[in-house]
């Protein structure tokens, strides 16, 4: 999250979910009680959403 430091306001967000790869079958009860399976299950790999990263950080390098 990046956040305006004089008017405490919200400027920009980062969020994704990951595709899982080690254990990639979420249990049933996961699978009963949310919407994250479906989410997880067409969300980019570990690789793409790390690369997105290194998208969005260099836009707010220089208000550090």
């Amino acid at each position: 999250m990046v956040v305006d430091l004089e008017s405490l306001e919200i400027v920009d967000s980062f969020q994704r979910f990951v595709q899982t790869q080690i254990k990639p079958l979420l249990a049933d009860f996961s699978n009963r009680l949310t919407s994250i399976p479906a989410d997880v299950d067409g969300a980019g790999t570990y690789k793409e959403v790390g690369q997105e990263l290194g998208e969005f950080l260099p836009r707010y390098s220089h208000a550090a």
